[in-house]
């Protein structure tokens, strides 16, 4: 993506006359674009590709502290918070991956939401909106679960807890649905090869069940559960959604 032409982000001429191959793999759009800023300084491939792995560490330690400062007034709680996201086991797999790395956009996301709700600035939700279209941008997995799942769960509590009012959540839709268009447009090669000619478009499982509630050997006989005990003893999302929801609330 460096070192092609714009025109040609969408494929790779090695497979010539074979077209939009890169959209059959992880699109790195926004994660090129900052090493293309590397290149620009000087750098190499490898040291461009060491400093982006401490940057995203760094970002998203920064924004995890400054998103516990708005709940607590204690330093060294949004300390600890702060570091938990450095230190956490997937940091040392998703090392191999940039894009499963690049998870650093969503404490300041919503940094931007939480801020909106007190002083009611629309700069806040711009910039809630830049930040997510470019969340999507560099990890086409986190963006479809922000978009489509946690910000729209997160605002229908908004509005609940009476933090947010429609004409508010009307900018917002407003927004967003602008950059979503633009997101729809960029990624559109990908939805099309997915259902056409991939040959993974037969695979419909997105999410496992098992993923949802963990193990129980109740409904063991109706969903596919890991096969390894340690997997299986993971909280599902769904329990997990119950102390999610008491920090939101």
């Amino acid at each position: 993506s460096c070192h092609s032409h714009l025109s040609q982000i969408y494929h790779l001429p090695i497979f010539y006359p074979e077209s939009f191959v890169l959209a059959r793999t992880h699109p790195l759009f926004g994660i090129s674009i900052i090493f293309k800023l590397f290149q620009m300084l000087g750098l190499n491939l490898q040291q461009s590709y060491n400093l982006y792995v401490i940057l995203s560490l760094l970002l998203g330690a920064a924004g995890c502290y400054l998103l516990a400062r708005e709940f607590s007034d204690s330093k060294y709680f949004a300390a600890v918070l702060a570091s938990m996201y450095i230190i956490h086991r997937w940091n040392f797999v998703h090392i191999t991956w940039l894009n499963f790395l690049s998870l650093f956009y969503i404490p300041y996301i919503f940094l931007c939401f939480i801020r909106f709700f007190k002083t009611k600035k629309i700069k806040y939700v711009i910039l809630a909106g830049l930040l997510s279209f470019y969340q999507f941008f560099t990890s086409i997995y986190y963006g479809i679960h922000l978009w489509f799942f946690i910000i729209p769960a997160f605002l229908v509590f908004a509005l609940i807890l009476k933090l947010l009012v429609f004409k508010d959540l009307v900018r917002l839709v407003v927004i967003f649905g602008l950059l979503l268009f633009f997101i729809i447009g960029i990624f559109y090669p990908y939805a099309h090869l997915a259902k056409s000619t991939d040959p993974l478009a037969d695979d419909k499982s997105s999410v496992n069940a098992a993923d949802l509630f963990s193990y129980s050997r109740i409904i063991a006989y109706f969903l596919d559960y890991p096969t390894k005990r340690v997997l299986a003893l993971f909280p599902g999302f769904v329990f997990l959604l119950f102390p999610i929801f008491y920090m939101v609330s």
